[in-house]
């Protein structure tokens, strides 16, 4: 093996159905609480609360008495919304007595909960979104609150491979590019091609020393995009922990990934190559956006990142008049746009679905050069 092993650990439980790891890799969990024996736990992804369970069982039945917290964005079970986040584990816990301290944070992500939860974590669990940037923000501002010699355990290592997804990377390219000891086990008997879907490894001075490495990794393409909210949140954090060129670094990291994930948007939704339309608004005068909601929004934010003009939106004569916020651009109802019709050009910034009938209407009224 190029990874240390681990000795396995096996721990019956009940409501085994929520779990979401296969038995080996449970076994490996728990045989990684048995080595460290943590005193404060950290577990970031809860879903029915499969995990939080086991966890609980295994620190029982080593006689530990530990905190743990257990974090998700989520208030409610992703497969179903009328079942709440970590429900499995709240079930166990109303029939087991258990000397652990466990406390449920939900409905917030890491950066807004992580200095309630403080320093001295021990033991971190990630097992989130398994795409960019998931794991790799959510590690980046644990990092500082983790203990020298903190197991960091990552779930859904191969989950690539097993749905055939190919942006579910982030927990296996965290695992590649961190610095430490590591942890990793093939099982030729239950897992495809012997590779198994869990992971660990330690934090240590290596670790803090070459974290460069997991920051340049925020520059790989990204599969969701943040809040700008949430952004200033990792944004402070990282500048409240790191030194300076990493904030830099960072931020430089957020823009570029703001401006891939508009694009993409804008290629979607236009049906041809933005390059193309961007192409054509140049050649265009007076050109207004109709519509006044989420598309608005992002070809409008498109144009600010390109610096291509635009003159205003337009919305039908029977919508409410909607706010342009931070675009500060001027709204007009169709029937009251100051302009004659050959002197507009028109970009339909709304759902597809109302293309055809907007279009129409437009072609009616004289208005010929829709984008």
């Amino acid at each position: 093996m190029i990874y240390q092993t681990i000795e396995l650990f096996h721990q019956d439980i009940e409501n085994a159905v929520y779990s979401e790891m296969t038995e080996f890799e449970r076994d490996f969990l728990c045989g990684m609480l048995k080595k460290k024996k943590p005193e404060k736990l950290l577990e970031i992804g809860v879903s029915a609360g499969g995990t939080t369970v086991m966890i609980l069982e295994c620190m029982k039945t080593l006689g530990l008495k530990s905190k743990m917290y257990s974090v998700d964005v989520s208030e409610f079970w992703y497969r179903s919304d009328k079942r709440k986040t970590g429900f499995a584990a709240k079930e166990y816990m109303e029939h087991r007595y258990s000397e652990i301290q466990h406390e449920f944070i939900l409905g917030q992500s890491i950066p807004y909960v992580i200095d309630r939860i403080g320093e001295g974590i021990d033991f971190l669990v990630l097992d989130t979104t398994h795409s960019m940037p998931g794991e790799f923000l959510d590690f980046l501002i644990c990092l500082p609150y983790l203990q020298e010699g903190c197991i960091v355990l990552l779930h859904d290592t191969i989950e690539n491979h097993l749905t055939c997804r190919n942006n579910e990377i982030a927990t296996k390219l965290l695992f590649d590019l961190v610095h430490g000891n590591k942890w990793y086990m093939c099982n030729n008997e239950t897992e495809i091609f012997g590779f198994s879907n869990i992971a660990a490894f330690e934090v240590s001075k290596q670790t803090r020393k070459n974290i460069c490495s997991v920051f340049s990794g925020l520059t790989m393409s990204w599969e969701y995009m943040l809040t700008d909210e949430e952004l200033n949140k990792y944004s402070e954090l990282i500048g409240k922990h790191y030194p300076k060129e990493y904030l830099e670094w960072s931020e430089r990291a957020f823009s570029l990934q703001k401006y891939t994930h508009i694009r993409k948007e804008i290629n979607w939704h236009y049906g041809l190559d933005h390059e193309w339309l961007k192409m054509k608004w140049k050649e265009q005068k007076n050109v207004f956006l109709y519509g006044g909601g989420y598309w608005a929004r992002t070809y409008s934010e498109y144009a600010r990142m390109n610096h291509l003009p635009i003159s205003g939106w337009i919305i039908s004569d029977e919508e409410d008049m909607v706010d342009t916020g931070k675009y500060s651009l001027p709204v007009f109802y169709l029937g009251d746009l100051p302009y004659e019709p050959d002197d507009c050009s028109i970009i339909l910034a709304l759902d597809r679905q109302y293309f055809g009938m907007v279009k129409k209407n437009l072609v009616q009224k004289g208005y010929y050069m829709v984008l």
